[in-house]
């Protein structure tokens, strides 16, 4: 997580390489097994490289600690990962 110096704050992807997947989003949440509570972020910009993601002001990255790749026509998670917060 970057926090700019305007105070957005931005999920940051770096040295990112995950497999291809077909209409893949990123969300943030409580749950790592699922994002029935999950605030999403945006469609996954791509499978590989530096990629960034703004995060809403509401958002509690305490309680929204995992990062989820959620693959829409399977709905299914491909990718989750926990925040260092």
């Amino acid at each position: 997580m970057v926090e700019q110096p305007s105070g957005e704050r931005l999920l940051t992807f770096t040295e990112f390489d995950v497999d291809p997947g077909v209409d893949v989003d990123v969300f943030l949440s409580a749950d790592p097994g699922g994002i029935d509570d999950a605030v999403e972020l945006g469609d996954l910009k791509g499978n590989v490289g530096d990629q960034q993601y703004p995060v809403p002001e509401h958002v509690d990255l305490r309680e929204h600690s995992n990062v989820i790749l959620w693959c829409n026509p399977f709905t299914v998670r491909i990718a989750v990962a926990e925040l260092g917060v």
